[in-house]
């Protein structure tokens, strides 16, 4: 059988399909092709001839650099092409594992704010507003009544009788029976339409009395002072009506 010689140690007992020499352990071959004693490269790829028995020696080195930023993170390494695939590999899913998690937060930062806008915007358009309902009998609010001021019901001369008078102006001058009042309030209201005489100032006293007996008005002490009662209210309510 026809022998090689070692390209290291020059033994002459390799068979010439040897791939490893029998001898030292340094690979006889290179993956494209022998290689010839003493040489430092392969003849055919200039791939650099390791120096141990390993077939991943004989292949090509290559070298990476890795370098982040602001002079941090830095590291160099030497690998032979199939573990530099590999690392290669790993490496790149890192980085575009490292990309992609660096990248998400703005997108979602973005979409954040963007719903707290949404939420935070005035809804705009048609809208089923209703108002709520009041409940009619509801009698914390009572229902405020206009009445005609004085000057209207004398114009238009409403009460038939003096004695109607005297309950109508018992009426205005007790804030429409919220409150008392006295016979000089009475002629204040007689003063303030123009209706006080000699005559209306002189039967005041009597007018009073015969309203008293209707039950229309209530002499609440010897004063003067009085209430209006609530047949005299709705009597007062009847004739400005």
């Amino acid at each position: 059988m026809e022998k090689i010689n070692c390209y290291k140690c020059n033994n002459p007992n390799n068979p010439i399909t040897a791939k490893f020499c029998n001898e030292c352990g340094a690979g006889m071959i290179c993956e494209c092709g022998q290689i010839i004693i003493g040489g430092n490269f392969c003849s055919n790829c200039a791939k650099p001839i390791g120096d141990n028995n390993s077939e991943s020696k004989i292949s090509g080195r290559n070298k990476f650099v890795f370098r982040e930023d602001a002079d941090g993170r830095h590291m160099e390494a030497d690998f032979s092409d199939h573990a530099a695939k590999d690392f290669s590999e790993t490496l790149r899913d890192v980085l575009v594992a490292k990309h992609l998690t660096a990248g998400s937060l703005p997108e979602n930062t973005d979409v954040t704010a963007e719903n707290e806008q949404i939420e935070d915007a005035e809804i705009v358009g048609d809208q089923d507003t209703k108002t709520p309902s009041k409940n009619n009998n509801d009698t914390s609010n009572p229902k405020v009544e206009n009445y005609p001021t004085l000057q209207s019901v004398v114009l238009k001369n409403l009460p038939s009788s003096e004695i109607e008078w005297v309950i109508v102006y018992s009426f205005y001058a007790s804030d429409f029976g919220s409150k008392q009042y006295t016979r000089s309030d009475i002629l204040k209201m007689y003063e303030v339409t123009n209706r006080k005489t000699k005559n209306t100032a002189r039967d005041l006293g009597s007018r009073i009395r015969r309203a008293v007996q209707s039950n229309c008005i209530n002499p609440l002490n010897t004063n003067g002072d009085f209430s209006i009662l609530d047949a005299g209210i709705d009597k007062a309510k009847e004739i400005i009506s």
